[in-house]
């Protein structure tokens, strides 16, 4: 067995200088009774990630560590779909949502035991704008507050969970939900939600659950549509999503489709898995069924 770790030196919030050493030690101890290879590879950038992981898979080797955030993930799986090479996941981000999903630990030590313990399985990835997504992606509240949280970290502030808080509230309130038409399997709604958001896990990441239902193996994404209802309902809400019981709310709306078209009134942010990028008015969200491999408890 031959298995490659990428580590992002920047990832998670800000204690990762350790990742390395303890990666290496997991593996040896995984790996080598099995009589195993791996080597550890640190990115330099996402394209060098991106290379990286597609080079271990056109050398069919039968693993790909991805080591980092959310970001990193993404970009790693990104190069192995549709490949034999199965994804791993080292969870070293603040959201992790991904290796949530797929019941990987944070500890390192247990995270690299997927190997031998876990279960590969294929996923369903989805497709918006010529890029994948792996968890969620949006056009709504959610890709505002990934794009402040951005410019905050690429300013030099503090990665974690905690700096969200402000800038939530800050684009919460600034907020003025565009119309938009959301088409799906024949059928249509138009509406102007605060929230617009279409999964193929249950989380955003950090345990804010946005997708009860969703599940990446069942070939179908989770249209996401909330309401802006007034603060003190909001905030009611928005305790809910960290509950993991947003199906009981009336603002909440949960449409399962196979593909799923976003009209809005103009170009736009979108979010796909945290990060977020310029995208035209109409956006058509599509799934590739099966088609990336991961380790997964």
């Amino acid at each position: 067995m031959r298995v490659r770790f990428i580590v992002n030196p920047k990832a998670g919030t800000g204690t990762n200088g350790a990742l390395a050493a303890a990666i290496m030690n997991g593996a040896r101890e995984e790996l080598l009774g099995m009589r195993g290879l791996f080597e550890i590879k640190v990115s330099t950038s996402r394209q060098d990630a991106f290379r990286l992981s597609r080079e271990a898979a056109d050398k069919e080797y039968d693993g790909v560590f991805a080591c980092g955030g959310d970001g990193t993930v993404n970009t790693v799986a990104s190069a192995l779909v549709g490949t034999k090479t199965v994804l791993g996941i080292v969870p070293a981000g603040s959201g992790n949502g991904l290796a949530h999903a797929l019941g990987i630990p944070q500890e390192v030590q247990k995270a690299v035991s997927v190997i031998s313990t876990g279960h590969v399985l294929s996923m369903d990835v989805g497709t918006a704008c010529g890029k994948y997504f792996f968890s969620t992606a949006g056009v709504g509240l959610d890709a505002a507050v990934s794009k402040e949280y951005g410019k905050w970290t690429g300013g030099g502030g503090r990665r974690g969970v905690l700096p969200y808080l402000p800038i939530v509230l800050m684009e919460y309130f600034m907020a003025e939900p565009e119309r938009v038409t959301v088409r799906w399997d024949g059928d249509v709604f138009m509406g102007n939600p605060l929230i617009l958001t279409v999964a193929n896990t249950r989380e955003y990441g950090g345990g804010a659950v946005i997708a009860p239902e969703a599940e990446p193996f069942d070939g179908l994404l989770d249209i996401c549509m909330v309401e802006k209802a007034g603060w003190l309902k909001d905030a009611t809400l928005a305790m809910r999503v960290f509950k993991g019981n947003l199906m009981a709310s009336k603002q909440y709306r949960n449409i399962k489709a196979r593909a799923v078209t976003v009209v809005r009134g103009s170009a736009g942010l979108v979010q796909l898995d945290g990060e977020t990028f310029a995208a035209e008015a109409k956006i058509s969200f599509g799934l590739l069924p099966q088609a990336l491999r991961v380790w997964a408890f």
